[in-house]
């Protein structure tokens, strides 16, 4: 049964975020459209699951990728959970970003106190700031390794490259 929902969730996913691609002519992606909505089960989706659906589906931005990864689990294993529960998730989550870095930023002013050396204040820098660009994914923008991301096998609906989201991919398009 939770295998079930998880399949039924990724489809959903998939279905939402559906583009038609230059090389495909509209009578073929209808085909696959209507393939893909018969087994959205609309009939089955509640308005809070489908809002939350949408909610998550809308954050593109690269700073959002840590959130949407957050509620895109966080909707995998809830299927009831509300667009209230989410947003207060995400605000959670900024939260925890924001006491890390200041944390951090603490870290560094303390060394600064105790006057070291202009070489390990350079180093306190460096190392913040190699901490910040390790942990963003370059698969997807979530602060973690690239070999631990979810989305390391995915296909990019813009491109169609494995390996990155929509919302990274590099791949400049060319317009017809």
């Amino acid at each position: 049964m939770f295998s079930e929902e998880i399949l039924l969730f990724n489809t959903r996913w998939k279905c939402l975020n559906a583009e038609k691609r230059d090389d495909v002519d509209y009578t073929t992606y209808a085909g696959r459209m209507n393939r893909e909505c018969e087994i959205f089960k609309l009939d089955k989706l509640t308005s809070d699951t489908f809002k939350c659906l949408i909610f998550a589906q809308r954050l593109t931005a690269k700073k959002d990728a840590e959130v949407m990864m957050k509620i895109l689990a966080n909707l995998k294993v809830n299927q009831d959970i509300t667009i209230q529960k989410l947003s207060e998730e995400c605000d959670m989550v900024l939260k925890v970003r924001h006491d890390t870095e200041e944390s951090q930023r603490r870290d560094c002013l303390q060394m600064k106190s105790v006057r070291m050396s202009r070489k390990t204040d350079k180093m306190c820098h460096k190392k913040h700031d190699i901490y910040q660009e390790v942990n963003l994914c370059v698969v997807c923008g979530g602060r973690h390794l690239r070999k631990e991301c979810p989305f390391k096998n995915a296909k990019c609906l813009r491109c169609g490259n494995t390996g990155h989201i929509k919302s990274h991919c590099t791949t400049k398009m060319t317009k017809n």
